[in-house]
Parts: structure tokens; sequence; C-alpha cells
């Protein structure tokens, strides 16, 4: 089941609440990008482009899970790499996240393109702001295609995230500047093999409004 990946997130504020763009192109790099569109602020760490609709809770709605029983070694292998780089992000994020650590290569560790750009814009706004981001976020991510199934490039993957636990704080008094939760919300992720680096990127995402999951 292909997911229908036709627009880039906008972090521009790491906090937008909606904005929608078509998904530019993807070059690796370990430096952040520009982000040219901006968007009107929200409460947490997540964007809500409001692309994906909203079931009644987490999980709901979600793509079935890819046969990783009925692919190949290499595809299987493929998955695996491909999660291992997807979480990574959402770790290196809540990790740089919480210093505002924009200008960090390691930004470039699990991202490229437009999905690095973002986030760095993100982060550089809060850094702006003085503001940093605590706790961390949850997820359940699972692959649902490999491809192609020779030798895989490509491999798509839902997850359902929650951002309840990550919220922004004055980096100066540590005191909450917005305690409104957020929730769990769908993301749509490309995450793609990078020949030159020799690793698996994301590459596009998508990422909808509270409840979408």
């Amino acid at each position: 089941m292909k997911l229908k990946l036709r627009q880039r997130v906008l972090f521009s504020a790491l906090v937008t609440a909606s904005a929608t763009a078509l998904l530019g192109g993807c070059t690796t790099s370990s430096q952040p990008g520009t982000a040219s569109d901006a968007a009107s602020t929200s409460k947490t760490g997540l964007t809500s482009p409001g692309a994906i609709s909203s079931p009644s809770s987490a999980g709901v709605g979600l793509p079935s899970p890819w046969a990783s029983d009925k692919g190949s070694p290499a595809q299987r292998a493929a998955a695996q790499g491909a999660l291992v780089a997807y979480q990574g992000m959402w770790n290196d994020l809540v990790r740089l996240g919480a210093t505002s650590d924009w200008k960090n290569p390691e930004m470039g560790r699990y991202m490229t393109g437009g999905v690095l750009s973002s986030w760095s814009t993100s982060l550089a706004k809060n850094k702006r702001d003085g503001l940093v981001l605590r706790g961390s976020t949850k997820d359940m991510p699972r692959v649902v295609s490999v491809s192609p199934a020779g030798q895989p490039t490509r491999v798509e993957i839902a997850d359902c995230v929650s951002d309840s636990n990550w919220l922004q704080y004055v980096a100066t008094t540590g005191k909450v500047a917005n305690a409104t939760p957020g929730g769990w919300r769908r993301s749509e992720a490309v995450v793609s093999y990078d020949t030159d680096w020799e690793r698996w990127l994301v590459s596009q995402q998508v990422i909808g409004e509270v409840g979408s999951c």
C-alpha cells in the first residue's frame, strides 16, 4: 500500500498549526537548509498540516504493516535499516531540541532534504525565541512498503506519534512556555537509501493533526 506523500511538513516553528507545500528535491546534507514558509503557532513539538483525517484512538487508521515474512532478505534488511533511521531521527530531535541545537551536524545523521531543512529551521526559531523542548515523544512505527524488491532503496513508514510530553520551555527560567497538551498524530514518512553516504535517511514526512491516529 503506497502512502500518498504529496506534502512537505513545514516545521518552520516546530509548532505550526496549518501549512502545506509540495515536497522539494531531496539532497543529502549535514547542514541545515532553509524552510521559507511560515505558519501560525501551536503548542508542542510537532506540526499539523491537516493533511490526514482524525480517527478516535492511537494507531487507528494506519495502513496495514508490510508482510515481512513474504519479503526477500534484502527487503527485510532494508526495512530494519529504515526503522533504525526513522527512530534515530526522533531520538536526535528530542536530544537536540532540549538545547535548540540546530547547528549540530548530527541533525543530518538520519534526515535529508526538506525534512532536514524544516526541522533545522524549527529548532533555529526556538533558539531565537529562547525556547527549548523537554520531555520525549511516543511512537509506534510500522513499515508498510519496501521497494524495489531486488535491491530496495525506498521504505515507507506509517506511525502514530504523541507529543503530549514534548513541550516548549523557556530556556532561562525553566518554566513551561505553553502547557497545552498535544496528542497522537499520524506521521507518514519515506526513508531512502543514499548511495553516496551508504545509509538510510528520512527524505519525506507528513504529520497530521492531533487525533489523526
